[in-house]
């Protein structure tokens, strides 16, 4: 929906000059992916899904900012967006593979041919050639450390996650320990009065039967 509107925006008010047909493409098959991994795609079912999911996305802005006026575009800072749903949900070497990827992504836009003129960035010559140049350098250095620092806190707050559910999980141990000796505890008192009362008639009937009793006398005790 986002990228529609950017679409009709570019059009009605800006008046852009832009290859409509094909980003139109490009935004139907994005929907479409997106709904295709709605209904079908299974997250976690293997090691490469979310990676790979990423790298279609990354592939697909690629492509829309290389036919909307390639390194001049100012969307190219949403690469930036796919570091950081790298660093959030991927493993670090994936990370920074990521990382390389948009850099890598962001350079090549340099060599589109811009929406203005005929001629490649990376011909062009002033302070708009600069500025782009820069805008590149200060992409890479933030890829960078969105990359190193949202994934240090996101493998810290999962490991505080797993710390507190293994600390959850012995105090469940805990509990169904304590629980299991109150209940062994009633029962052995249960169980005492009744085998106290059984012992002492045995010492009795033991004792009486020592001394010759004769059947009556031991017949309470029995019974």
């Amino acid at each position: 929906g986002g990228q529609v509107l950017a679409l009709v925006i570019a059009r009605t008010l800006l008046g852009e000059d832009l290859p409509y047909g094909p980003l139109g493409g490009l935004v139907a098959f994005t929907a479409l992916s997106n709904v295709a991994l709605t209904r079908w795609g299974r997250p976690g079912s293997s090691s490469w899904h979310l990676p790979a999911v990423l790298v279609l996305d990354v592939l697909i802005l690629a492509v829309m900012l290389a036919a909307a006026g390639g390194a001049s575009n100012p969307f190219t800072v949403f690469f930036l967006v796919h570091v950081a749903l790298a660093a959030l949900l991927l493993e670090v070497r994936q990370v920074w593979a990521v990382v390389a990827l948009t850099v890598g992504a962001f350079a090549a836009l340099f060599w589109v041919p811009s929406s203005h003129g005929g001629h490649h960035h990376h011909h062009e010559q002033g302070s708009m050639s600069t500025h782009l140049i820069g805008m590149w350098i200060a992409y890479a250095l933030s890829a960078a450390f969105v990359g190193y620092s949202v994934g240090r806190v996101s493998r810290a707050i999962r490991d505080r996650d797993r710390r507190l559910a293994e600390a959850a999980s012995l105090a469940a141990q805990n509990q169904r320990l304590a629980t299991l000796s109150s209940f062994s505890a009633n029962a052995a008192h249960e169980l005492g009065t009744p085998l106290a009362t059984i012992g002492l008639a045995a010492k009795e009937l033991s004792i009486a039967l020592g001394r010759g009793a004769s059947a009556d006398e031991l017949l309470p005790d029995a019974e």
